[in-house]
């Protein structure tokens, strides 16, 4: 494989195309059918998408439950079965004041449990639940603790309340916008979504899939490692290069001092990635390796 090829691209998705789709000009462009990104967004909505191509497809959980940010649009006194533009209405209530939003909302900070949306790509029973729902089947899903860190309101202008929002990894921004609308006593849904960041890769660094350019909007290992808080990156003595590439047992001399914490550390030889191991109790295991580029 050309390893030219093979890297992270910032995509910005826009509205009205699955995230699926949105990767059809980068595979067209690169020739690849090991392309994918590491976390969905919505048809309706926008923003960053983390895409990975070619051989470090295989980095993708490294990425899945990386912090996110977006900027979103929730309008009270209506409720679709999706929780989006796209949705039939099955619920309206009133229209809640000013006080009654900033009482709400101070609700919705920190831990707290939420239930994914009935219209969600989670599987059940070896099936997405959207699947389900499609055919009308009573959908028990168990809610499941995230993190909201920051919770800001940016404007309401009733009946849409705009909110700048950052959160942990697997949490639903269109499952927010029931919950803050059953606790007002109403009921809402998303109009508007945009991801603005995942992790420390952000939306004004992306490229629009028209606009993808093999030549410059491929990062390399390199460059987008370092970014990633999970890992911590060390370079290999020369000498013991060929030893990581063949698979030999991992011993501490390969590495140059001592790797102090335990957890995940990418190997590197220059400036290119090597292998992921694992440090667990002075004991090294190999969790990928990706040989010489």
């Amino acid at each position: 494989m050309n390893n030219k090829k093979s890297g992270l691209v910032l995509l910005h998705k826009p509205e009205g195309v699955t995230s699926f789709h949105a990767l059809d000009e980068i595979k067209k462009r690169l020739q690849l059918k090991k392309v994918g990104h590491t976390g969905t967004l919505d048809k309706f909505a926008s923003g960053l998408l983390l895409v990975l191509t070619g051989k470090y497809t295989r980095l993708t959980p490294l990425f899945v439950h990386l912090n996110k940010e977006y900027v979103t649009r929730i309008r009270f006194g209506i409720q679709t079965d999706t929780l989006d533009p796209e949705g039939k209405v099955v619920k309206e209530g009133h229209i809640p004041d000013p006080e009654s939003i900033d009482r709400v909302l101070s609700h919705f900070t920190g831990e707290i449990e939420q239930a994914p949306p009935r219209f969600s790509a989670i599987h059940l029973d070896g099936e997405r639940v959207y699947k389900k729902a499609l055919r009308g089947e009573t959908i028990r899903l168990p809610e499941r603790k995230v993190t909201i860190f920051i919770l800001k309101q940016l404007s309401y202008e009733p009946p849409d309340l705009t909110l700048y929002i950052r959160c942990s990894g697997g949490t639903y921004i269109r499952a927010l916008a029931r919950d803050i609308g059953n606790a007002a006593g109403s009921c809402a849904y998303l109009t508007h979504l945009t991801r603005t960041k995942v992790g420390n890769f952000n939306l004004s660094n992306a490229v629009l899939p028209l606009k993808f350019d093999p030549e410059k909007d491929i990062i390399f290992p390199g460059a987008f490692i370092p970014l990633l808080d999970n890992l911590k990156v060390i370079h290999i003595r020369e000498d013991y290069y060929s030893e990581i590439i063949k698979g030999a047992s991992l011993q501490k001399i390969f590495f140059p001092g001592d790797l102090e914490e335990d957890g995940t550390y990418a190997i590197f030889k220059d400036i290119s990635l090597i292998a992921l191991i694992e440090k667990t109790e002075n004991k090294y295991a190999y969790r990928m390796v990706f040989g010489s580029s």
